[in-house]
């Protein structure tokens, strides 16, 4: 089910992403953003031609993720720009390594949870909104 070598169903990280949305773990934001990292990885990957964070396009996507910006727009009360599209990418992976890290901390259902299926619906979009504000 997991092997992308054997096609298995869940092989792929877009297979993967998608399944996150389609449970609720993920939010339109975070999922949104999780598709453009996987586009611009596979354009590292798959690319016959040498590519870099400093090509016109990678940057054009970089700019496109949101994750980050809401987060530190939540966080600081404003968003800076990055100078380099690498550290966007960057700090948006950790962003949502962070979000991730913190819904399971916050979701971990109690045995009477799951026995009476009330268990919580937080995405992952929900952690900007629960991180404190300036």
């Amino acid at each position: 089910m997991f092997d992308g070598a054997g096609n298995g169903v869940l092989g792929s990280f877009s297979s993967k992403i998608r399944l996150a949305y389609a449970i609720s773990l993920l939010g339109p934001l975070s999922y949104s953003d999780l598709l453009l990292i996987n586009d611009i990885r596979n354009v590292f990957a798959h690319s016959l031609h040498r590519v870099s964070f400093s090509h016109p396009l990678i940057i054009k996507d970089c700019d496109r993720l949101q994750y980050f910006k809401m987060t530190m727009e939540r966080v600081m009360g404003s968003y800076t720009p990055h100078r380099k599209s690498l550290d966007l990418f960057s700090d948006t992976i950790l962003a949502i390594h962070i979000g991730f890290l913190r819904l399971l901390m916050q979701t971990i259902p109690t045995k009477n949870e799951l026995l009476n299926r009330r268990v919580s619906q937080t995405t992952l979009d929900d952690m900007i909104w629960q991180l404190p504000s300036p």
